[in-house]
């Protein structure tokens, strides 16, 4: 049994006749936002006093109407105390809500998020692109996560997109960047933007990857780097060659952040897509960030390197994602 607090309302946590109850404490003539924690105690105090003489009834079982943007606010406080994908989530929710927002969880039906995809799809970019599917199939995933959570939370009662197939995905093409565009990309990034380019083209690291390095990451006496925020979870070493082992020498001596890169407020950089753009753009280098990757992993294997070696660098969960690259 448990008080506890969501937003400015106070909520009862108790357990009778085998059932879990969260119950809202209300008080007539009090608005919700000035019910105190000392009311909550004595509403808690009653449902146990009601349990023991065998008073309480359970309420009715159906669950209450619960808004798309009540469950969107509570899943991103999850998502960002449990999950490394805060900032896609993040944005997903930003891009479901211009259509669900407002509705309550039981008026999303298989139906409406069929139409979902197939309107999404039509969406153009501000850069004149269509949507791709891959990115409609994430906001759907994280659609998906967020009714299984509401049905744990007791805020729905099933899962609509159980219901519904994602798009179908082509593999990931391999596009590894020759030495000439490497050289025209770097020349035309800008001075924040070039380490980052020299780091991922020459260790594999995933973007997400480089902007959370911290200098506790860095092993200058034995030049590697620890990746702590690897997609799998788990911790891999990575050996630093002359240029990243100088590069990474050269920005540690204009930072004193617990971030490699960061902002002048020594927050961590979150974002480099309009450096990226630009410095693709100025030079006529068509590619993809996670291409810089592409071309680490195929120079491994054109160098001799052996796919299990190539498996551990990479940080791929299996072998399989790896045999792309022979």
């Amino acid at each position: 049994m448990s008080v506890y607090q969501r937003y400015s309302n106070w909520y009862i946590d108790f357990y009778a006749n085998g059932k879990r109850v969260r119950e809202k404490v209300t008080y007539d003539g009090i608005p919700d936002h000035k019910v105190s924690k000392r009311m909550a105690d004595r509403a808690l105090e009653i449902r146990k006093a009601q349990i023991i003489e065998g008073n309480f009834k359970l309420p009715n079982q159906r669950i209450k109407k619960t808004l798309f943007v009540d469950l969107a606010k509570e899943y991103l406080i999850y998502s960002r105390a449990n999950k490394k994908s805060y900032t896609r989530d993040e944005q997903s929710i930003k891009n479901l809500s211009k259509s669900f927002s407002g509705k309550s969880l039981d008026q999303i039906s298989p139906f409406d998020i069929e139409r979902y995809k197939i309107e999404r799809k039509k969406v153009v970019s501000n850069r004149g692109n269509q949507i791709k599917e891959s990115t409609i199939n994430r906001e759907l995933s994280c659609l998906k996560n967020m009714f299984n959570k509401a049905t744990d939370w007791e805020m729905a009662e099933n899962n609509p997109v159980n219901k519904v197939k994602l798009f179908k995905e082509k593999p990931e093409p391999i596009r590894p960047i020759s030495d000439p565009e490497f050289n025209a990309l770097y020349n035309e990034a800008n001075i924040n933007l070039k380490p980052i380019l020299i780091i991922a083209i020459n260790t594999g690291l995933r973007l997400r990857e480089i902007l959370n390095l911290k200098w506790d990451d860095i092993e200058f006496n034995h030049r590697y780097l620890n990746v702590r925020e690897a997609k799998n979870n788990e911790l891999r070493n990575i050996p630093l060659n002359d240029v990243v082992f100088e590069t990474i020498k050269k920005i540690r001596m204009h930072t004193n952040s617990e971030y490699v890169f960061c902002k002048t407020n020594g927050n961590p950089i979150k974002s480099i897509k309009t450096a990226f753009e630009n410095a693709k753009r100025r030079s006529g280098v068509k590619c993809r960030f996670h291409d810089l990757r592409h071309t680490f992993a195929s120079r491994l294997v054109m160098g001799g390197a052996d796919l299990v070696t190539t498996q551990q660098l990479l940080g791929h969960k299996s072998l399989a994602m790896t045999l792309r690259y022979s």
